[in-house]
């Protein structure tokens, strides 16, 4: 995306995979930088095992059998009483087509153990902000009292952001949201297409991240990794806390309501009767979903989600990223349809939306138009 786009996609510090016939980029680039420092992160790992920071070609042994992701190391971290930190924030997708993307109001937020000095970067516990490499540290300060926020080797993302709110109020918080929403559209196309192989995937799929973000010395944001499978478990009275918060609100959001069988067939059995009325036969004898049953379903789906959305807050689409579209790789109606429908709230005309064409209904009045000039 940054080859197509350039800077408007600079999130992410230089990054390369290693092993077999993709590591010649990453050694090129070692060459380039002899003094830069890199981290070593294997795939499919966690809790920190087998990472390693590198300095320089020279300190680089090839491992053709070997996997790294390698990234850029930022040498110049924003630092809390001389300590590195990076924040694990959680991102709620309830669609990808149209995409709707939101933040979650907390997160956590992990202290490496030692002060951070440039002079001793293999010192794991002084740049390496891992929970599970720093608990095994005698320096480290495990929460004990979930209203006790602010203190120790791990914060909430609540108590770092007010730590700068006076001086940046809502400015990174904002600046947060663009790299988290600018990462999901850049991988938007693939996961789109894998949802097509499946039938009513759209409606059935939702997809809690954990983005980990760290901030350098200019308080800009850059992301480090992102987890599909974030944990849930609860080290401490705080974690335990903002992730019981964190999972009631995911799944009210999502919206799975609690029904006995019966009753969900019954539902089901209305709801397939009232959508064929509202489909098309196609070439191949299939139904297609008419554009205006699509519009309704997607207005009905943002607005429902914006009733039930508690402590999360809807990052995309918002009146502010409107202007992202020209920067996916796929144009979808569904997120244009979004716009359009945020442009008319953001003009103060509720009943202008009541009252707006579909794309449908413009195409029919083009068509009536043509025809009658005819």
């Amino acid at each position: 995306m940054q080859r197509k786009f350039g800077s408007f996609f600079d999130i992410i510090p230089e990054t390369y995979v290693t092993g077999g016939k993709e590591c010649k980029p990453f050694m090129t680039a070692l060459a380039a930088h002899p003094n830069a420092l890199w981290i070593l992160k294997p795939p499919n790992q966690c809790c920190g095992q087998g990472i390693k920071i590198i300095q320089g070609g020279s300190d680089y042994k090839y491992e053709p059998d070997k996997r790294y992701v390698a990234q850029r190391y930022i040498y110049n971290p924003y630092l809390i009483n001389g300590f590195k930190f990076d924040m694990r924030l959680y991102v709620l997708v309830t669609s990808f087509d149209p995409l709707r993307v939101y933040l979650f109001d907390n997160g956590l937020v992990r202290f490496c153990t030692q002060k951070y000095s440039k002079k001793d970067v293999q010192n794991r516990f002084g740049h390496l902000t891992n929970y599970s490499i720093n608990k095994k540290n005698k320096a480290f300060q495990s929460n004990q009292d979930a209203a006790e926020d602010g203190t120790g080797s791990k914060w909430s993302y609540k108590a770092i952001n007010h730590s700068y709110q006076s001086s940046y109020p809502d400015k990174i918080h904002v600046d947060i949201a663009q790299v988290i929403v600018k990462t999901l559209v850049s991988v938007e196309v693939p996961i789109v297409d894998s949802l097509n192989a499946f039938k009513h995937a759209h409606e059935a799929c939702f997809e809690l991240y954990g983005f980990d973000i760290l901030l350098d010395s200019s308080l800009r944001p850059w992301l480090l990794e992102v987890n599909v499978f974030p944990s849930m478990s609860s080290s401490s009275p705080m974690d335990k806390r903002i992730k019981s918060i964190l999972v009631c609100d995911t799944f009210q959001l999502v919206g799975f309501p609690a029904v006995k069988v019966a009753e969900s067939q019954d539902a089901q059995l209305k709801a397939r009767r009232n959508r064929s009325g509202s489909k098309k036969l196609t070439k191949d004898g299939s139904t297609e979903e008419s554009k205006v049953a699509k519009e309704m379903r997607w207005k009905r789906a943002i607005e429902d989600e914006a009733a039930r959305q508690g402590h999360f807050q809807r990052i995309f689409p918002t009146t502010e990223t409107t202007s992202y579209l020209s920067h996916f790789e796929k144009q979808r109606e569904s997120n244009a349809f979004y716009a359009d429908l945020l442009r008319a709230t953001h003009n103060n005309s509720a009943t202008e939306i009541a009252r707006r064409p579909s794309f449908t209904e413009k195409l029919n009045r083009a068509k009536q138009a043509s025809f009658n000039y005819g």
